[in-house]
């Protein structure tokens, strides 16, 4: 979830309860009315049980694997019906004009991460308090100048692409950073030179998770959700079976396609060795 999304979802709770424990106030009943929601079933059957599901259709597009979950027009068409539903309620709510000028002020206060040092390099995240997303910045040194590294505006003009996490190498000079699009959490692996601000080639999809760099820098071991994309399956996996999640060996100096997959499973119990053949 955005952090803009979550001090919004804060700020509701905190109305909600602020306002239930002040005095007793008239009962302010509203006309709006919730939006009716597209029943559309679909019916998967696990382990010989028929499961029906009225509302997959709102995990947006399911048809092509290299934008699942991407956000269709019936997604957005229902969402904005939901927020203005929403909008029509909590703004006709007593004293929420008080309370939303109280809390405006103290939630835009900004915040910084601690740093992650990577030989003399310092990497950590910062967000002004009228920013909707956190910037990340390194410096060289501990008292130098701070540099802006990622700015997720500059990557999406649209504010929709969130920066879930940064792994520097362990030299400093390689930064490994996930992001996704429109909170569906699709995060997708890309790299940057640290000296010249350059994004590489290199783009791993999946659902990838923060990597973990080997001692020299050369490359890194990560997880991420499996697909058809890989085209392999571990030994003993039933025919058509497909387990959700990998622990992959990238080395920088070999082709992506050649990288070595090390486990392959149901973390973080599940996971079997994946030979390479």
């Amino acid at each position: 979830m955005k952090p803009m999304r979550i001090r919004r979802a804060f700020v509701s709770v905190l109305m909600t309860v602020v306002i239930g424990c002040s005095k007793p106030t008239p009962i302010v009943r509203t006309t709006a009315k919730a939006p009716a929601t597209r029943v559309e079933p679909v019916t998967d059957t696990v382990h010989g049980v028929a499961i029906v599901d009225d509302y997959r259709w709102l995990e947006g597009n399911n048809t092509n694997p290299e934008v699942q979950g991407e956000v269709t027009p019936d997604v957005a068409a229902w969402t904005d019906a939901q927020n203005a539903f929403t909008r029509q309620v909590l703004d006709t709510l007593p004293g929420r004009a008080a309370v939303e000028a109280r809390l405006k002020p103290l939630m835009e206060i900004g915040s910084v991460t601690a740093p992650i040092m990577r030989a003399n390099r310092y990497f950590y995240s910062k967000r002004e308090g009228t920013q909707n997303q956190p910037l990340i910045y390194w410096r060289e040194g501990a008292w130098n100048e701070s540099r802006v590294l990622i700015d997720p505006a500059k990557i999406d003009s649209t504010g929709l692409t969130t920066v879930e996490w940064f792994s520097p190498s362990s030299d400093g000079k390689l930064l490994a950073y996930g992001t996704y699009r429109a909170g569906d959490e699709m995060t997708v692996l890309h790299l940057l030179e640290v000296d010249t601000g350059k994004v590489l080639p290199l783009e791993i999809p999946n659902k990838t998770q923060a990597p973990d760099w080997l001692p020299d820098a050369s490359g890194f071991v990560y997880q991420g959700e499996i697909s058809e994309f890989w085209g392999k399956k571990p030994r003993g996996e039933p025919s058509g079976a497909l387990p959700p999640a990998l622990v992959v060996l990238n080395a920088l100096s070999i082709p992506f396609s050649k990288m070595l997959t090390l486990f392959c499973g149901t973390p973080p119990n599940n996971f079997v060795p994946l030979l390479p053949t």
